[in-house]
């Protein structure tokens, strides 16, 4: 992930998008998502693990496991399962598998960065006693550097051993981590011929370590930024990467992104240059098709909001955004969803960068870990049935997304009223609130994002439920169980 940008200001903010919208004739506004194909069943759901807070790593397993998460999303260093040229050491990494394997997690792991030993500039940085980098974001730290050309062979024996080792207990490898953002991840300037080149190095040795081996370009940071700065949005880097290895497609199983709000506004708005996150699916299906690599899993291997005051959203509108962003990139087609992260950092208070966890840093749950345990409850086993806002007769700034489920259909309705200037940091918040009517059978039921569950009235086979942007669930026909997820 990256640092959130450096104690960016809400004034800050609004100058880069004054600067993008002249532009761009695209409005700022919350736009109804188009129809798609149906019967998406339910994507991987993940969690990162970056920070844990007050909990323990088993208490943090435990507590995902609870809340239905399928995956973790950890860090394997090279430089730390090869701290010796030719030497290797998976003992650390065996450990987090283990653990997790304790509570039936997966592990998408992340095949992460570079190692000194290997590159001239990270081996120059060792030397001049850099190491972890320059805090607090680790910028420019030995093990940032990408490999030099001449060392492709030794990061493609490193993918194809620890593929070897972990074959079975991991089949997911997502190759880097938003290598587009190359002040902070791939230093000291983005590459896409580059990473290329170690992209297809990394997906041959995974796959002659374990033929199993499901190989994702690493997740790319996808907001675009204002021309200067050192790093490309997604799109345009992902372009430049099939530019520069037309057949990249032949190298990797799934293209992933994070496709993170700047400003954090509602997953609903379109932000002009980037678009709404529910809206990067597509981009990102046209962009692969477009280059005739149509087959790739398109997976969201990072996105969150942070509860932080100056510039991001309350602890309610997290929870809300989490639930209706992870409904609609289901929708769209989106086969991985992944949180980030499990808990706060310590300075969660004044620093935003520590303030996108499920938890607290005192280990208290947010709304959220009960919203993602709600949405994984109630929906597991289901698929995604497309949207029925226009047969509900709803207003343009309203959804209704339904899913049909074994037992029958659930129905997930709010508003998303929300702008580029409302909703976050401390900007006016916006309550959107309607009653409208839901066909349903009986036993109906409501649950709110957050898990609470109240059977209703039908009259005349309807039944009337307010929404707002806080989503609720219509269960039509059974009881529910939003506390454990069907699989």
């Amino acid at each position: 992930m990256v640092p959130r940008r450096l104690t960016l200001t809400v004034a800050a903010v609004t100058v880069a998008l004054a600067s993008l919208l002249a532009g761009t004739a695209r409005s700022a506004v919350v736009t109804a998502a188009p129809p798609v194909a149906p019967a998406r069943p339910m994507p991987v759901i993940g969690s990162a693990i970056t920070l844990l807070g007050a909990h323990t790593l088993d208490r943090a397993l435990s507590n995902l496991a609870a809340a239905g998460v399928d995956v973790i999303r950890p860090d394997f260093l090279w430089q730390r399962m090869e701290p010796k040229p030719g030497v290797y050491d998976f003992s650390h990494e065996d450990q987090l598998v283990a653990a997790a394997a304790k509570y039936h997690i997966g592990v998408v792991a992340i095949l992460a960065y570079g190692n000194p030993a290997y590159s001239s500039a990270g081996g120059a940085a060792r030397d001049m006693g850099l190491g972890n980098g320059v805090p607090p974001f680790g910028v420019g730290a030995t093990w940032l550097y990408p490999p030099d050309p001449a060392h492709l062979p030794e990061y493609r024996r490193f993918a194809q051993a620890a593929a070897q080792h972990f074959a079975g207990r991991v089949d997911r490898w997502e190759v880097w981590n938003e290598e587009n953002v190359g002040w902070r991840f791939w230093p000291p300037h983005e590459d896409a011929a580059a990473y290329a080149r170690v992209l297809r190095a990394a997906s041959d040795g995974l796959r002659a370590g374990n033929p199993k081996a499901i190989v994702s370009s690493g997740g790319v940071f996808f907001p675009e930024v204002p021309p200067g700065l050192p790093e490309e949005g997604g799109i345009r880097y992902l372009g430049h990467l099939y530019d520069a290895d037309p057949r990249i497609g032949d190298a990797i199983d799934a293209v992933a992104w994070h496709p993170y709000p700047y400003p954090f506004v509602a997953p609903e708005v379109d932000i002009p240059a980037n678009g709404s996150v529910d809206s990067t699916v597509s981009q990102v299906r046209q962009l692969v098709t477009a280059r005739k690599s149509p087959g790739e899993k398109l997976w969201v291997t990072e996105l969150g909001w942070p509860t932080h005051q100056e510039y991001g959203v309350t602890e309610d509108r997290q929870a809300a955004y989490l639930a209706r962003s992870f409904a609609a990139l289901w929708t769209e087609g989106a086969e991985m969803l992944v949180w980030y992260t499990y808990a706060d950092g310590e300075f969660g208070e004044h620093n935003q960068e520590d303030a996108f966890g499920l938890f607290r840093y005192d280990g208290y749950a947010k709304p959220s870990y009960l919203a993602l345990r709600t949405f994984t409850a109630l929906l597991g086993g289901c698929r995604a049935d497309g949207s029925v806002a226009a047969a509900l007769s709803l207003r343009a700034n309203e959804r209704a997304l339904r899913f049909a489920c074994p037992q029958g259909y659930i129905t997930m309705l709010w508003t998303a009223a929300e702008t580029t200037t409302s909703d976050y940091g401390p900007l006016e918040q916006t309550d959107a609130r309607r009653e409208v009517l839901v066909p349903a059978h009986k036993p109906a039921v409501v649950v709110t994002v957050t898990g609470r569950a109240n059977q209703y009235q039908l009259n005349r086979g309807r039944i009337s439920v307010e929404i707002s942007p806080s989503p609720v669930y219509v269960v039509d026909g059974w009881w529910p169980d939003p506390k454990n997820r069907v699989r």
